[in-house]
């Protein structure tokens, strides 16, 4: 089992180096049409923000897995693809619109579940540019 999650671990590392060539490639070359399919599919593989953890909280263990996944930070990288991709792209155009209220969907989750505003997320700083995108 472990060895099944170390393998999804990799496909998701593979998945988000190869999203961060495209961007740089599609960025280069002006290529809108590649850089809206990178913001789509960053978009997709993001996750909600979580609550930045507070002095009071007890601390958290995490398992092998989630401490790699951290370590890697790959929705660090998804964000920051996101806006490197949203500072290009019209975010009004429809091609680009469905992943704009992805991105939004998962901020109201966050707002609505953690009971709070960004200043309480964890990379409030790269979520907060996302939100007024």
């Amino acid at each position: 089992r472990e060895w099944e999650s170390h393998e999804r671990l990799n496909s998701r590392e593979h998945f988000v180096a190869g999203l961060e060539e495209r961007c740089a490639r599609a960025l280069e070359a002006d290529d809108d049409r590649a850089l809206r399919a990178v913001l789509r599919a960053a978009a997709a593989a993001m996750s909600a923000p979580r609550r930045r953890p507070l002095p009071t909280d007890a601390p958290s263990s995490m398992d092998v897995e989630a401490a790699e996944r951290l370590s890697r930070q790959m929705q660090r990288r998804l964000r920051r693809l996101a806006l490197r991709a949203l500072a290009r792209l019209d975010v009004e155009d429809p091609r680009v619109r469905p992943a704009v209220e992805r991105i939004l969907a998962l901020l109201r989750s966050f707002e609505e579940h953690a009971g709070g505003d960004l200043a309480e997320a964890a990379s409030g700083n790269q979520w907060r540019p996302l939100r007024d995108a």
